[in-house]
């Protein structure tokens, strides 16, 4: 029963993939993340710093042995961490390495060739391959290390190879090229780590290089890495893994690899549990919770639970009606709707994709209407040049890692601001975090820009919608100026009097019954206020009204410290 949920009884089997689904704000978060998630965690013995949502009871928590939350959300911050490392292949790589006739001539450890620590990373980079040059008030820069040219490792280490490879060519690799590359022979420190880096493969991530740092993956093959991870660890114990619209922002064949990823999940014995809008993913699932009918109050409510097939028959629901026409397209197509990824998938047809530009194109100026980009090299892209129409709806496409957020996000968006802040005093920018100059020729016709983001907003629990949109602002100031004032318990208006209305008024109450007149000292504050009695009694108030009662002020006496308390000084007796 929290938020809008209106005491509902749910199932949700385990050992199969289950979709939450129902119309935004219908209550499928609540109950994923705060009725079921907290709850879960807590029965675990593991703490949260989020309140659990209200449930009346949770049974079959001892049918699992871990619940994982798997969000979009990179899997590491620091650029140190790379697919190799995060899949624990590189342990095997340095130990291969550490194998050779050469390394061990000299007597080196597999220590020897990390570039996180060991003494065959570069001195002065410290293994990061390039150095942080601070601009003070302009935004810092990020160079190419001189020394070891952005290869990580001193060119002692570079000298031992395996098979006329080095180290860092090998981190330069691409999986599938690495994985080709370490199957060349029967070793088992290179069987183990292809085997370590086939997964990535399987899952579509055989593009990725071995030594490309985790912060610059997009979400969604953050979201594949991370239930990489997962599956490496292997083992029986029996995990329900929950997922918050995994879909968002990924390519249809990247969800068609997802979907694929989630299967062998559940192949192994997991549960899996998804929050999805997407139709395609829906009608994958082996067994579907729909909420609704609509949002907010009007949501809240159970409208079924079964396969697609039964939900798409259920009337009343958004997503059911959603799901009939789906596979009503599909039997007039003579298209199978199966559960699980198999032929019930679309298939996307892959049309001759153009070669990105290896040299920019011809610089020319760019018209008032439109933004143009010359020659972008930020992470993946490769010197390409695009032309954006202004004061238009722009559609950025491509497979996930294939360079959309880098040209949106770490281009267009960190020019445009980082523009914008120059624009403003030195004084001014000191406060306010510098973005990186992105890696491109020229950005011209480039306004102001504003990001936004399909995420949780950040605040504690005191943020709320008013306080996030900036409306409360505004509301405090409609209230200061023309709200008017009531008194808390008689509900009568607080106004403006005259010293003879106030006279009248005294005499009127006065014919009912002697009178105090009282001075406010303090109102509902904690502490002992011995130091209020001592400034009464210096201003010669003989009384005061401590909570209620009447107290002589010269026996006053130290009050409870962690209780509210509220003060008057009580300035004459009127009878």
């Amino acid at each position: 029963s929290q938020n809008n949920l209106q005491k509902i009884d749910v199932v949700i089997p385990l050992g199969l993939f289950c979709a939450v689904t129902g119309v935004s704000g219908s209550g499928k978060s609540t109950l994923v993340h705060e009725v079921l998630y907290e709850n879960l965690i807590r029965k675990k013995g593991l703490t949260s710093e989020n309140e659990p949502g209200r449930c009346r009871d949770l049974i079959g928590d001892d049918l699992i042995k871990r619940v994982i939350m798997v969000d979009q959300s990179p899997p590491s911050r620091t650029p140190r961490s790379t697919p190799a490392v995060y899949t624990g292949a590189y342990d095997h790589i340095r130990s291969l390495f550490a194998s050779t006739p050469d390394a061990e001539a000299q007597e080196l450890g597999s220590g020897y060739f990390s570039f996180n620590s060991g003494n065959g990373r570069c001195g002065r980079c410290q293994g990061a391959g390039y150095e942080k040059v601070e601009m003070q008030f302009l935004s810092d820069l990020y160079v190419k290390c001189p020394e070891c040219e952005g290869k990580r490792f001193r060119p002692e280490a570079l000298t031992i190879l395996h098979h006329g490879k080095s180290i860092h060519d090998l981190l330069q690799m691409t999986v599938t090229e690495a994985i080709a590359f370490l199957l060349q022979e029967t070793d088992l420190k290179a069987n183990k780590a292809a085997a370590a880096l086939k997964i990535l493969a399987e899952v579509g991530l055989g593009y990725l290089r071995l030594g490309q740092p985790l912060n610059t993956l997009s979400g969604g093959e953050s979201q594949r890495l991370k239930l990489v991870g997962h599956l490496l660890e292997g083992g029986s114990e029996s995990t329900l893994f929950i997922l918050d619209e995994p879909t968002t922002g990924l390519h249809f064949d990247d969800i068609n690899l997802l979907l694929q990823t989630f299967q062998r999940l559940v192949n192994e014995g997991h549960s899996l549990l998804v929050i999805e809008h997407n139709l395609e993913v829906i009608k994958c699932a082996d067994w579907v919770i729909d909420l609704g009918p609509e949002a907010g109050a009007d949501g809240g409510l159970l409208l079924g639970e079964g396969t697609p097939e039964q939900i798409a028959r259920i009337k009343g629901s958004h997503t059911g009606q959603y799901l009939a026409e789906l596979f009503t397209g599909y039997s007039k197509r003579g298209i199978t709707s199966g559960v699980g990824p198999g032929p019930g998938l679309y298939q996307v047809p892959q049309p001759a994709l153009p070669v990105a530009a290896e040299s920019p194109a011809p610089f020319t100026p760019a018209s008032a209407h439109e933004i143009r980009i010359t020659g972008a090299r930020e992470h993946n892209l490769k010197n390409i040049s695009v032309t954006i129409p202004r004061d238009k709806l722009v559609v950025v496409t491509g497979l996930s890692g294939s360079g959309k957020s880098t040209l949106a996000f770490d281009i267009i968006f960190a020019e445009g601001q980082r523009r914008f802040l120059d624009s403003m005093s030195t004084y001014a920018r000191q406060f306010v975090e510098q973005m990186e100059k992105p890696e491109v020729d020229h950005i011209s016709g480039l306004p102001p820009t504003v990001a936004i983001e399909q995420r949780i907003t950040r605040g504690g629990g005191k943020s709320t919608v008013a306080t996030v949109t900036e409306i409360y602002h505004f509301l405090r100031l409609l209230y200061a100026k023309v709200g008017e004032q009531h008194c808390p318990d008689c509900h009568v208006a607080v106004t403006q009097q005259t010293p003879g209305a106030i006279a009248s008024a005294i005499r009127s109450a006065l014919a009912k019954g002697p009178l105090h007149l009282m001075s406010p000292m303090i109102r509902g504050r904690k502490g002992f206020h011995t130091t209020v009695a001592a400034a009464a009694a210096r201003a010669g108030c003989v009384e005061m009204w401590v909570d209620g009662k009447i107290i002589r002020t010269e026996s006053f006496t130290k009050l409870e410290r962690f209780k509210e308390h509220t003060i008057d000084g009580i300035i004459a007796h009127l009878e």
